[in-house]
């Protein structure tokens, strides 16, 4: 019975699953609401706790800490809206199994590689660069700050939000692929106010990869592994190796 269960967990089938496990019209609107709301508290944040332990910290990192504390708020809230049991059937499962991790590693490089190119291309015909990676080599006090805030909450959130409902919870009500579209573009959007417009060309090319990893495996794994990697090498390792 527990082998059958754990089968039945990593079928890779996001559109499937009884009435029971779905979310009612009011409940999923909401749900699908919550993706804005880390950008718009962090927003908040910015102007009602500027805060004396941010006031060392360079601005970049004292946004990603804020950006932090915005999406644990933001996660209470989907957890007390979708409950345990509903969001695991939409996709919110930990599955660490070697096809898993290796689609996650191999996501991650093609990521890079996606970086690459936009970055060219955008040269290339001359449209604004990515921004919002300028910032100093972090001490040791900012590593740790780093690793909790965009190595550890970030992703876990973003996939979340973005990978399980979006596309785990809607793609129930409309076809996956379209679902994934919708929140591809709703995901770059949302980084146009700390990336710009360049980089809101490259999420939208990047996001395509979680976006394809949920809908082939049907959980959040691979993609969670991946968007740990890319957040670990760009906002801890090239900070501290390269700069």
């Amino acid at each position: 019975m527990r082998l059958r269960r754990e089968q039945a967990e990593r079928t890779p089938c996001p559109a499937a699953g009884g009435a029971a496990e779905q979310f009612g019209p009011g409940e999923l609107t909401g749900l699908l609401a919550l993706a804005c709301l880390p950008v718009a508290l962090t927003a908040v944040l910015r102007h009602v706790w500027p805060g004396p332990a941010l006031a060392g910290l360079h601005p970049e990192h004292a946004s990603f800490a804020r950006y932090a504390l915005a999406s644990c708020v933001t996660l209470v809230a989907v957890w007390l809206v979708g409950g345990r049991a509903r969001l695991r059937a939409h996709g919110l499962r930990l599955v660490l199994d070697a096809p898993r991790l290796g689609a996650g590693g191999l996501g991650f490089v093609a990521g890079l590689c996606v970086y690459a190119l936009v970055e060219w291309l955008l040269w290339l015909v001359g449209w604004p660069a990515i921004t919002g990676m300028s910032y100093p080599a972090p001490g040791g006090s900012e590593i740790a700050l780093l690793v909790a805030c965009t190595v550890a909450i970030a992703p876990f959130a973003e996939e979340i939000l973005f990978r399980v409902l979006w596309i785990g919870a809607l793609g129930r009500r409309i076809r996956p692929p379209v679902a994934a579209a919708w929140a591809i573009a709703l995901f770059a959007g949302l980084h146009y106010f700390h990336f710009g417009v360049g980089g809101v060309i490259f999420v939208s090319a990047w996001a395509v990869i979680p976006s394809a990893l949920f809908l082939r495996f049907g959980d959040y794994t691979p993609g969670l592994v991946m968007h740990v990697l890319n957040n670990l090498f760009a906002y801890v390792l090239v900070p501290v190796l390269l700069r």
